[in-house]
């Protein structure tokens, strides 16, 4: 499999474009190192996202982070302009707009939430202050933990291929 993000943890490159929130590097990741970020609300209204627009492609494609909890636990996966929430404090799916979701534990409050569908444009990651919300009005301190992003095409999410400035090729799992 093929991770078509080429930041697959490094959140703060201009790679990813930001939409009303801040990146801040530093923070344990599920492998134990300091390379986990948080992205934090702005206090607009808005969509509070991040968004890979190089990451494109036909064809069935699954998107997929690892979220944490820290003052908000709703995660939101966007792509192709379509939605999928994801609770990271209970590990729960919420509304998927389009395609199928999904959701594993990896243990120390960090989730994998990943997203199938039909194909893969300009992918997203945000915040949400509730299931089905899209945009609202952030408060300036809402913020989750977020680690290694991997948009491949494949119709399920593979095991985990960190990226550092290309796409990376992994063999089969």
């Amino acid at each position: 499999s093929t991770n078509l993000i080429t930041y697959s943890e490094d959140f703060s490159d201009s790679s990813w474009t930001k939409s009303s929130l801040s990146v801040t590097s530093g923070f344990v990741s599920p492998d134990g190192s300091l390379n986990a970020s948080t992205i934090t609300e702005d206090s607009t209204l808005n969509n509070h996202r991040i968004w890979a627009g190089s990451a494109t492609g036909s064809g069935t494609h699954t998107i997929s982070v690892f979220g944490k909890a820290n003052d908000r636990n709703w995660l939101l996966i966007r792509n192709d302009g379509n939605n999928a929430w994801f609770d990271i404090l209970n590990g729960v799916v919420g509304t998927v707009q389009s395609g199928v979701g999904s959701i594993e534990n990896y243990g120390n409050g960090w989730y994998k939430c990943s997203i199938t569908m039909s194909s893969l444009s300009s992918p997203a990651i945000g915040i949400a202050d509730n299931n089905g919300s899209y945009s609202y009005q952030g408060n300036g301190t809402g913020s989750i933990y977020i680690w290694g992003a991997q948009a491949e095409e494949q119709s399920y999410p593979t095991s985990y291929i960190p990226t550092t400035g290309a796409i990376a090729t992994r063999l089969a799992d």
